[in-house]
């Protein structure tokens, strides 16, 4: 039997860009515009352009910038009264002459299947077979050739041009544009009351007049001039904000007092601190101190404890959940990312348990648990660590306590899976997610930091870039070594079959080898794709000082530690995000020291987005900062409380636009209370 054909969308692959309902078509924004108001149409007005071009570049080459090509660019109308040159020198490339109103003729190349892209063409043109296109010219020899061609209808001359995101082999931004044009005169209406029913006249009346909402929206899209745009664009963008903070005030609001049931008085978590090895910190009593006060309020707890690692927050964590098993027959559920991380925080919850209670520490991972079969429904509470296999146990007993640490590692749906109604959450992380970062800014989620670390260590971080930098990355780990130390060389890809589809990346597996010829017996490997028991050997062989070298993925991100691992290179870390640099860069002088960090960019040819995030990792000096950057950069997902999106562009009501968090800033103050 055939499964029932899926629904085909009304606005097509449109809405593989977020574009589900008519309203939103008016609420997805440009993300520019070309300026055709003023085009090239004869060779004074060509003329003309160039000058224009001269004196741009004289002034940014004064001012020691480069200029952006789309400033260089404009408008070309004229006829196309031939046919083009094709040739097929790998892709095939048609050549076009346009012929502009006084004769003077310029040429463009479009690549491509040359029957669509003559079709193409054809269907552009007017009835005296103009077109319009946009490019950057430039002279050869005694032609001028336009660059970085795009096909418009020549009606759109004098105008300004809404461009409108696409998505890679899925739906052209030329597509995109003409779906929006399709649907927008009857999607505005609907969009200004979407807004005005989510916000409220009264709020958006801080920003526009709600009877000349209508105009802003379609002046968004076909605005008079750039600064008509840019303001249309301001206005929307702070609506978007307001929409925000309307999500945000769903945290900031406590849930319903529920009383006495989801009250736990863990204030007597100093009666079990017997086989703690070492005194707490003033930093670390007063937070524990805080939290069990807040786990006795009545409300249920949701809130963070971040610290970068070093900083103490297992222990913090721990002695709360011994007290909620003690002294309140508790159960506290512990979830943490890997089988690692669980087994190690297993034996350091399991050593700090008074002598007579060290079977009430529990490992869950996989089929397995470390558990004795009880069917007394009065049995004692237990602390459950485990992976996500938690999540498919079922609960014995409503916990009182559920802890997820390395937060960014889950979902929203995961970790809320546990939860009941009165059960308190304590999320754990040294980089919170960004909308969890966001929340906290704004004052709508609780989180206590730990900024203090129990050894002295300095991180020197590096920046290598092109291959002639990134040679010495060799000498770096010979000094290492010589001085009795270890190194950790993390890859992008795991595998030979994974690098095959680059050319431009070595994979752990590949680099491996190379390692091995250059310190035979000294390198061991570790990527996703090995069985437990091998990862597991190839780490002990690193911490019993059987090898010098470990080659990894990210696989090591959390739950290795490695006592003399004092260099850690990232090798293309342009492919990696700031918060996994910041968590592999926790790996180095766990017992203090100083260690080296290295930032591999093996690409001479670098985008300005990439140099300026990898100097983010030049200039932080705690988990925190770098996760506030993160925000800024991903955007900061849906802010609602029931959203699985933790980044990017959903925590708008502008289709696939992040919300700008300095536009909040401007509304509302960072870390005030909500009212």
């Amino acid at each position: 039997m055939k499964a029932p054909a899926k629904k085909k969308s009304k606005f097509g692959r449109l809405s593989s860009l977020g574009v589900q309902e008519l309203h939103q078509i008016a609420l997805f924004l440009p993300e520019k515009h070309l300026d055709f108001r003023r085009i090239v149409s004869s060779f004074d007005s060509l003329q003309d352009h160039f000058s224009r071009c001269e004196l741009l570049t004289l002034k940014a080459a004064q001012n020691d910038e480069d200029i952006e090509p789309a400033k260089l660019a404009t408008g070309f109308i004229g006829q196309i009264l031939s046919p083009p040159d094709v040739q097929f020198n790998g892709t095939p490339m048609s050549k076009f002459t346009l012929t502009l109103h006084d004769g003077y003729q310029v040429k463009f190349s479009l690549f491509g299947n040359a029957k669509e892209t003559l079709e193409n063409i054809e269907n552009t043109l007017d009835d005296e077979r103009n077109v319009l296109i946009s490019g950057v010219p430039a002279v050869f020899g005694n032609t001028v050739w336009i660059k970085n061609v795009r096909v418009f209808e020549p009606h759109n001359a004098g105008r300004m041009i809404p461009i409108y995101k696409g998505k890679t082999k899925v739906i052209k931004p030329e597509t995109a544009g003409k779906t929006v044009q399709k649907h927008l005169q009857e999607s505005v209406p609907l969009a200004k009351d979407f807004i005005l029913n989510k916000i409220g006249r009264d709020q958006v009346a801080r920003f526009v007049d709600p009877e000349k909402l209508e105009m802003v929206l379609h002046a968004a899209h076909w605005p008079k001039s750039p600064a008509v745009a840019s303001r249309a664009n301001l206005i929307l963008d702070q609506l978007a904000g307001l929409v925000a903070i309307s999500k945000i005030k769903e945290h900031a609001q406590p849930d319903k007092l529920i009383g006495e049931s989801a009250r736990l008085n863990l204030t007597r978590w100093m009666n079990h601190t017997e086989n703690l090895e070492f005194e707490l910190t003033d930093e670390q009593f007063q937070i524990i101190n805080e939290i069990a006060a807040a786990i006795d309020s009545g409300f249920p707890l949701r809130a963070m404890i971040q610290g970068d690692v070093g900083s103490g927050k297992t222990v913090v964590y721990a002695l709360l959940a011994i007290s909620c098993i003690l002294d309140e027959n508790k159960d506290v559920y512990v979830l943490l990312p890997n089988t690692t991380l669980a087994t190690q925080i297993y034996t350091e919850i399991s050593e700090l348990l008074p002598n007579n209670e060290k079977g009430r520490a529990i490992l869950v991972t996989g089929q397995k648990e470390t558990t004795r079969i009880t069917t007394s429904k009065h049995r004692s509470a237990e602390i459950r660590i485990g992976t996500t296999a938690l999540l498919f146990r079922e609960l014995k007993k409503t916990p009182g306590l559920v802890i997820i640490d390395e937060q960014q590692k889950y979902s929203n749906e995961q970790r809320n899976k546990l939860l009941t109604g009165t059960t308190h959450l304590l999320e754990v992380s040294a980089t919170p997610i960004p909308r969890s970062v966001a929340l906290v800014k704004y004052g709508a989620l609780k989180v206590w930091r730990l900024t203090k670390n129990h050894t002295k260590k300095t991180i020197i971080p590096h920046l290598l870039i092109g291959r002639d930098e990134c040679r010495q990355l060799m000498g770096a780990v010979k000094q290492t070594l010589n001085e009795g130390n270890q190194a950790i060389i993390v890859y992008a890809l795991k595998s030979d079959s994974e690098a095959d589809n680059y050319t431009d990346m070595v994979s752990a597996e590949q680099a491996f080898h190379k390692w091995e010829r250059l310190y035979p017996g000294q390198v061991r490997l570790v990527h996703s794709a090995m069985d437990d028991e091998d990862k597991n050997r190839a780490v002990d062989d690193m911490k019993q000082g059987r090898a010098s070298i470990l080659i990894a993925t990210t696989v090591i991100e959390v739950g290795v530690t490695i006592p003399k691992a004092m260099l850690l290179a990232i090798v293309n870390a342009e492919r990696f995000g700031l918060t996994t640099q910041w968590q592999l860069r926790g790996r180095l002088a766990r017992k203090g020291g100083v260690g080296n960090f290295y930032m591999l960019l093996p690409s001479d040819k670098n985008s300005p987005d990439t140099l300026d995030r990898l100097n983010i990792m030049l200039e932080a000096s705690n988990g925190y900062e770098v996760a506030e950057k993160d925000l800024q950069l991903r955007g900061a997902g849906d802010l609602s409380k029931t959203s699985e999106s933790q980044k990017g562009s959903d925590d708008s009501m502008l289709v696939g636009r992040k919300i700008d968090m300095r536009i909040i800033d401007d509304i509302i103050k960072p870390q005030s209370e909500i009212d």
